[in-house]
């Protein structure tokens, strides 16, 4: 082979990496045959118009990948490869992902009002990390449970807000709810056999059941998760939401969470886990405490996140820990390396502790206080049959809408008109809930008023029609 022609652009990758690539790919596709002799280097530098240095390097490159073999005062020759084996490694064709629907209304119960973020506080206090980073050593690595000012203030304000009772030494920080839970399941030893609502926040037990637990659907009655299921299940550890049962939305009274309670001290080795997601937004009635904080025996692990109270992509949650599992994570866990980065850690410990959380609070809980409102309101207007519970916290409604149509075809209609609404059988272990009317879950923290009012009269035509 006397000459190779290669169209080389200027301005993108260098040009010895353009003339290495293409020779490569046509070895892999048998366009240059096993044993070919290659244009010299001289020969192919004056070719393309380049300098001897960058056909010397592309060559270069292509010999310690075992593409071509130089040979003594005779030049460059291709090696003899297999092609059958760049077929196999090659995979499919890759394609382009389908497009997600877009929807003029997105109701969804897991979004927030992004635009009320308070992005030049927020820069204000990564600059101040930043600029005090050499002194405090901000980008080594630190404790794998998290920074220890982080954790403090998380146990003071878990505390007053939700009398959790804890040291800032039993506060796990970790990459959001969905890590911590896998680390859960290693701290508690895997192949547990855990009890779930049902219907549940379906990741979470697909997380568990992934990570090699026993994963128990577990009915819930009117006060949330049933004591007789709960003991039929044969579970030894129990995951509720007993704030704000997720999708449900109820609110779990004290007389049953302390009969879950006594439950978990019945045997030794029985744990409840506690996720608290959303227990900032509260509308009606006084904050209810924690189960954590009756807990004098060591058996309630309490989860929580900043993703709805700050951001979704600030993946920062937190475990508080029980003192055996503590220990555990101490001794068998502690080569681990925190999976949130130092810097995110300091600036929330500053948002935290400066009050700039519990202002930023405040003034979420009335704008989307004024979102339900809004909706309710539009809801009982538009929709008169419609049944709305699940009002009193959070950031979401459960629609219960009477009738024959199902599910899906009330959620058809709803897509035709631009409204995308959550079926509440999703939700169900395997996607199937007891008869009864259609349910949807509706979010409203990502809308303003006015568009909730839109979105509610455009869902009223759709299912008028």
């Amino acid at each position: 082979m006397d000459v190779l022609t290669i169209r080389l652009t200027h301005g993108g990758s260098p040009l010895y990496e353009q003339i290495y690539r293409h020779i490569r790919e046509e070895i892999r596709k048998g366009a240059i045959q096993g044993g070919e002799k290659l244009p010299s280097k001289r020969r192919l530098a004056a070719h393309l118009g380049v300098s001897l240095n960058t056909v010397d390097n592309a060559y270069a490159q292509l010999v310690d990948e075992g593409y071509l073999e130089p040979r003594a005062k005779s030049g460059y020759y291709v090696c003899r490869i297999e092609r059958a084996r760049f077929a196999a490694a090659a995979g499919p064709a890759e394609t382009e992902p389908a497009p997600r629907p877009q929807f003029a209304y997105d109701f969804s119960p897991s979004g927030v009002d992004l635009k009320s973020f308070p992005y030049s506080l927020w820069r204000r206090l990564y600059r101040d990390v930043l600029a005090g980073g050499a002194q405090t050593g901000c980008l080594a690595a630190g404790d794998p449970c998290g920074e220890y000012e982080l954790r403090q203030q998380i146990a003071r304000y878990l505390h007053a807000s939700r009398g959790v009772r804890c040291t800032p030494a039993q506060v796990v920080v970790g990459a959001g709810g969905d890590f911590l839970l896998q680390l859960l399941s290693q701290l508690l030893g895997g192949g547990r056999r855990f009890a779930m609502e049902d219907p549940v926040y379906n990741k979470a037990y697909k997380i568990l059941e992934g990570m090699g637990n026993t994963v128990v659907p577990t009915p819930l009655d009117a006060h949330g998760l049933s004591l007789v299921s709960l003991q039929e299940s044969g579970a030894d550890t129990a995951y509720i939401t007993p704030s704000h049962q997720f999708p449900l939305g109820i609110i779990m009274p004290i007389s049953r969470r302390m009969q879950l309670y006594e439950w978990a001290c019945e045997r030794e080795g029985r744990y409840i886990v506690e996720d608290d997601y959303d227990s900032e937004f509260r509308y009606r009635g006084r904050p209810i405490p924690a189960l954590q904080g009756v807990d004098g025996a060591g058996r309630v692990i309490y989860l929580g996140t900043f993703s709805q109270s700050v951001a979704p992509s600030m993946r920062i949650g937190y475990l508080v820990l029980p003192p055996d599992l503590l220990h555990r994570m101490t001794e068998d866990f502690g080569f681990y390396s925190c999976t949130v980065s130092r810097v995110e850690q300091r600036v929330l410990a500053g948002f935290l502790q400066d009050g700039h959380f519990e202002r930023h609070l405040n003034r979420m809980r009335k704008l989307y206080g004024r979102r339900r409102e809004a909706f309710t309101d539009a809801l009982h207007r538009l929709l008169p049959g419609v049944r709305v519970s699940g009002d009193r916290s959070g950031l979401y409604l459960l629609l219960r809408v009477p009738g024959k149509r199902t599910e899906p075809e009330l959620d058809a209609l709803a897509q035709k008109k631009g409204v995308k609404l959550y079926p509440l059988s999703g939700y169900y272990f395997g996607g199937v809930k007891a008869q009864g009317d259609a349910a949807f879950l509706a979010g409203y923290a990502n809308h303003s008023e006015e568009e909730i009012v839109q979105g509610v009269r455009l869902l009223a035509q759709a299912w008028s029609e």
